[in-house]
């Protein structure tokens, strides 16, 4: 099937600064099809479908617009427009729909930049001094001269580790590139910089948690066939896990369907977190008349992960892009008719480049698209429902309570053991233990967190506990060969993350910090017993192991990667597979594709 073109992209400038701000930079190197100039603002825009320029006698728009209701494009811009004239950008509060806007106000030179509660459509922000660059990516914003495009590396350390979860997703590769939050709206102006939010739209929080149930249900009755094979792509959020129950209970009345629940089967980067998402939503949800279908082998799921990095902006949008790719992909081996996804499950509304050509390399995958039926897309209209983890958790604990917990457990057990889960999760106990006895700790606090005390305090005894083990195994060269055979630990994401300061710091052992950030991350219990409250002191002999064990493992890519991600970790990771129980060539991909991402975006930006 033929590619989609990509989304357009366009890009405004506000500067200030004296002798500046008229320089024809258009957008990725070629000139912009359309641009415009008013006093210190600019603005480069590319045809394409959603994305408006449009200028009036004092308020130029610019940016994405697909507002609900029954306006045509061109009306609902100049309706826009003719409203902010008369009311200012406070009408921008009022709007329900997909956008990302800038909007220029020549009357008091202010710059208001805008974005939809529910982050449909991305806008990249940078704000200096007498300069501010707004855009549709990443990388068409730091191509401005303004913008320094500084790599931010704890941001990259942050993406190499399994820390994705905990990874702020407003943050870029670029220090001062930032994303502007979901439901914000930006005013630049003369006195300053003020960023406020968007006012909820519904009256308290039992409102929405009756609006969201309903809406759930309403939308998969309408979404479920009367036969055939139905999958939920399982996100291992809450909402994905009420969809399926949700689908469980309209099951029941039409017994002519045959109910999947899809996660694929993940690369072993991404396993051990996707298997412990899946876990818990598998621990909300009766498995009866569901079977997990992991039909991928884990070279096609890398080969999904794989190319969405390399072609991303942004590691963090690749990799849940990349986890959902592989749902997606699993679900059409299995031959479904129809794919259920979540609020998340936006596939395939804005997919990277990357995921498109996937699908066109897939004949079956480019089939389901035509039969994915996206309920965000459905619960996004006409009310603007949002399934927050605020109103999604209580309805998930009020299922828990009505359940009961002990049931839960026996029927997570019996979830593990029928699914088809890679051998080396499904044999290890120990995974399902730890993860029940952490359960228990897990409350509700009524203030719309988890308050996962268990988790909190493994957390603390594993950052303390590194020294002891690299004293016992006599460094972290052999610490690691430790770890790497151990059912729970990741060998890949652990040389990467020993490669990362290894390489800022040309060849010297890691930090302290990303020692302990290593530990804390992913450490076993079994490994390392009991725990010091003082501070660890790694001392020479650990930082000389480390060295050395990096230095003994020089490869042929060293001239490929260089100067971001140490190639001799690379290559030591590919000598040893046979000594491993994976398939190691299949791990690395992903980050080999994302050291050769930043290589890029160092060397200028240029894809």
């Amino acid at each position: 099937m033929p590619l989609p073109p990509p989304l357009p992209d366009f890009l405004v400038v506000l500067d200030r600064r004296p002798g500046c701000g008229h320089e024809p930079l258009g957008l990725g190197g070629e000139p912009a099809a359309v641009s415009l100039r008013r006093g210190p603002f600019q603005a480069w825009v590319q045809e394409g479908p959603h994305v408006v320029l449009d200028a009036g006698p004092d308020v130029v728009v610019v940016g994405t617009l697909q507002l609900h209701g029954a306006r045509p494009g061109a009306e609902a811009v100049e309706w826009l427009r003719s409203e902010i004239e008369a009311h200012g950008a406070a009408v921008l509060q009022a709007l329900t729909g997909r956008f990302a806007l800038a909007v220029f106000d020549a009357r008091t030179g202010a710059l208001t930049l805008a974005r939809d509660l529910l982050g449909t459509r991305s806008l990249v922000v940078h704000v200096g001094r007498d300069v501010a660059v707004a855009g549709s990516r990443p990388r068409v914003v730091a191509r401005h001269p303004a913008v320094r495009p500084v790599v931010d590396e704890e941001r990259v350390a942050r993406v190499l580790l399994p820390e994705l979860e905990w990874s702020d997703p407003d943050r870029t590769l670029w220090r001062d590139v930032r994303r502007l939050r979901a439901g914000s709206l930006l005013h630049v102006n003369a006195h300053g910089v003020h960023e406020e939010r968007l006012p909820w739209p519904w009256r308290d929080a039992a409102c929405d948690e009756e609006d969201v149930a309903e809406a759930i249900q309403r939308a998969v009755e309408r979404a479920m066939p009367s036969t055939g094979t139905v999958a939920v792509l399982l996100s291992g959020g809450v909402d994905s896990g009420l969809v399926l129950a949700q689908a469980r209970e309209v099951r029941r009345q039409r017994k002519h369907v045959r109910l999947l629940a899809c996660c694929g089967a993940t690369p072993p980067h991404v396993a051990s977190r996707e298997c412990d998402r899946l876990r818990a939503t598998l621990r909300h949800l009766p498995p009866d008349g569901c079977h997990v279908v992991t039909d991928l082998s884990a070279a096609e799921a890398a080969h999904h992960v794989q190319r969405l990095v390399d072609e991303s902006d942004d590691p963090y949008v690749a990799g849940r892009l990349g986890a959902r790719s592989v749902g997606v992909a699993a679900a059409a081996a299995a031959g479904v008719d129809l794919l259920l996804t979540g609020i998340e499950g936006h596939l395939p509304f804005d997919a990277p480049p990357a995921y498109l050509a996937q699908t066109a390399e897939r004949g079956e995958l480019g089939r389901l698209l035509g039969r994915v039926s996206c309920l965000a897309h459905e619960l996004r209209s006409p009310h603007h429902v949002v399934l927050r983890d605020d109103v999604l958790r209580p309805l998930a604990a009020r299922w828990l309570r009505r359940t009961g917990r002990r049931g839960l457990e026996r029927q997570a057990r019996h979830a593990l053991a029928t699914a088809d889960l890679p051998e080396r999760w499904r044999s290890s106990r120990r995974l399902l233990r730890d993860h029940v006895r952490n359960h228990r700790h897990r409350a509700w606090d009524g203030r719309g967190a988890w308050r996962d005390e268990g988790h909190r305090l493994q957390r603390r005894i594993l950052s303390t506990t590194m020294p002891v083990a690299l004293e016992r195994y006599a460094g972290l060269g052999q610490a690691l060969g430790v770890l790497m055979d151990h059912p729970l630990v990741d060998p890949d994401v652990l040389a990467a993350a020993v490669a990362l300061p290894a390489a800022r710091r040309r060849g010297e052992g890691p930090s302290k910090a990303a020692l302990r950030r290593i530990a804390a991350a992913w450490l076993p219990a079994e490994v390392v017993r009991g725990g010091m409250d003082e501070e660890p002191d790694l001392g020479p002999r650990a930082r000389q192991g480390a060295h050395a064990w990096l230095a003994e493992a020089l490869g042929d890519l060293r001239g490929e990667l260089r100067p971001w991600i140490a190639p001799d970790v690379v290559e030591a990771v590919l000598a040893r597979r046979e000594t491993w129980p994976f398939d190691d060539r299949d791990r690395v991909l992903r980050w080999v594709a994302l050291a050769a991402a930043v290589r890029r975006v160092r060397a200028g930006g240029a894809r």
